[in-house]
């Protein structure tokens, strides 16, 4: 099993060094053949119009390889690459999609709105008591439809959900010592 970070921009070093504590085979995803080689996919927390605008191939090789129903993650600003519709797009910013959400971009304000809430682990985690969110210039989930099922809730906001093989966090659990979110991810890609 391999897991691929998309090293575009933003905190892949973050996750990766996750998956090596955690003995997770990954590679740094910086060109779009790479992505053959994944079982799962992250799209780390960043800057989503930067992302957007690096490498077209790669985001279509992302979209094949959600289409497949392989396991795909984004945090944060990879949250926001993977919905379906967002509030606030900026004028050509592309998307990856797959995710039935409607995101906003910065609901919780600027980076020096930035804040920790500890919050409910869901209960697909199996796991009593709680886990320290991060939220840094943080989107917020507005509406899920179809089949997405909400994981996680902030301030009566939505954080994270989940939609078959797609996951996305509002916040950046690779920036906490909990691996609860990892771990869970992990099992996603094993059990594809």
């Amino acid at each position: 099993m391999i897991i691929g970070i998309l090293a575009l921009q933003g905190a892949f070093i973050e996750h990766k060094k996750i998956l090596d504590k955690l003995a997770v085979e990954n590679i740094l995803i910086k060109k779009a053949q790479q992505i053959q080689f994944c079982h799962g996919i992250i799209i780390p927390g960043g800057e989503s119009t930067t992302m957007s605008i690096l490498d077209n191939d790669i985001f279509e090789e992302i979209q094949i390889f959600c289409k497949q129903g392989k396991p795909i993650w984004g945090t944060c600003s990879g949250m926001i690459l993977l919905a379906n519709n967002i509030e606030g797009k900026i004028e050509g910013q592309k998307n990856i999609g797959g995710l039935d959400i409607i995101v906003q971009r910065n609901f919780f304000g600027s980076q020096q709105q930035s804040f920790i809430d500890n919050l409910k682990y869901p209960k697909e985690f199996c796991k009593e008591g709680t886990y320290p969110a991060i939220f840094i210039r943080a989107p917020v989930i507005k509406e899920v439809y179809n089949n997405t099922k909400i994981l996680a809730i902030c301030k009566k906001n939505i954080v994270a959900v989940q939609q078959n093989n797609i996951l996305g966090t509002s916040f950046h659990p690779e920036l906490s010592e909990d691996y609860s979110w990892h771990e869970y991810f992990i099992d996603l890609v094993k059990n594809y």
